[in-house]
């Protein structure tokens, strides 16, 4: 649906199929690239299964857009009176470089996951980089060779525009008439003060729901209904109560039996918690720190969470 959506799109905003096209073709095989060097990836970085889905949408937005920015200029090129040489010159020269710098400037914001330390993010940050690297480079290597072979050919197949039914019908060319991407620009360029206000605003009224959001793990209902895994957590969430399957890890500083004692028994007395498990201590030191897996009766979110996490934080210090 993404692919027919922005084929559709790019039919209406070129007006030739030869040239709406062009970027969709370039997209999809430089995504097969990319998926590739993302499967050789996953033997060093493990993935999740996901990752595969999330590169191809990533590499599909960005692999159209960076080649709609090399074909605009091509053709723009093309009705300046350039040759079909000069033009793809020139396109790559100017808009190449802008689709270089966004390009490197999606995969560092990608490897960005990677200081979350969780290597489930690694590897996907790993395979979208991947994939957004070979878009890139398939934009400013195949995407030439390709406007090479089709050279004037990039208007053909085009749609009928009101221009030329203008020119059909009077014999002169049609009235020229500012864009609507022009009219905007200069607007915004005539009062600058008055559209940076506007802007923050829509943006801050957009932003303001962020305040109020919690984060949590993923529960069973983020996950489909028919898989194992939320099939697996129901049968335990029903056997051992909602909190089983999102326990707490509560660590201390309490050095001998007694004080450890004291600290398992105030957990366990804690309204809202339904177990603790016996006392574990961790290698990691000196000194040797002690912890308990701690049930709460509550299913893992966090609201229920700060219903027993701060008195029990207030119990234990």
């Amino acid at each position: 649906m993404g692919v027919l959506a922005a084929a559709v799109i790019l039919f209406i905003a070129f007006g030739s199929l030869v040239a709406m096209g062009l970027p969709i073709v370039t997209a999809l095989m430089a995504i097969l690239g990319g998926l590739a060097l993302t499967n050789l990836s996953g033997y060093l970085v493990p993935a999740p299964d996901f990752t595969v889905v999330f590169a191809a949408l990533i590499g599909l937005g960005v692999g159209i857009d960076y080649a709609l920015f090399i074909v605009t200029r091509y053709k723009d090129n093309l009705q300046n009176s350039d040759d079909p040489e000069s033009a793809t010159v020139n396109a790559i020269t100017t808009a190449g470089h802008a689709v270089l710098f966004a390009g490197t400037t999606v995969v560092i914001a990608m490897l960005g996951l990677v200081t979350v330390g969780q290597r489930l993010m690694t590897g996907v940050a790993v395979g979208a980089s991947a994939t957004v690297l070979v878009t890139m480079i398939a934009a400013v290597t195949l995407l030439p060779a390709f406007l090479g072979f089709i050279g004037h050919g990039i208007n053909s197949l085009r749609l009928p525009r009101r221009t030329s039914r203008w020119r059909a019908s009077t014999g002169g060319p049609a009235p020229t008439r500012r864009a609507a991407a022009e009219r905007w620009a200069c607007t915004v360029q005539r009062r600058p003060l008055v559209t940076v206000v506007l802007a923050c605003a829509v943006l801050l009224v957009l932003a303001a729901p962020t305040l109020s959001m919690r984060l949590s793990p993923a529960r069973r209902r983020v996950q489909p209904h028919d898989r194992s895994s939320c099939n697996s957590y129901t049968i335990l969430s029903e056997g051992f109560g909602p909190g089983y399957g999102a326990p707490l890890i509560f660590a201390t500083k309490a050095g001998s039996k007694d004080a450890l004692g004291a600290v398992v028994e105030a957990v366990s007395a804690t309204e809202g918690i339904a177990f603790v498990t016996t006392p574990q201590v961790g290698k990691d030191g000196p000194p040797p720190t002690p912890w308990v897996h701690v049930y709460s009766w509550t299913s893992p979110n966090p609201e229920a969470y700060c219903t027993w996490t701060w008195p029990l934080y207030a119990r234990t210090t």
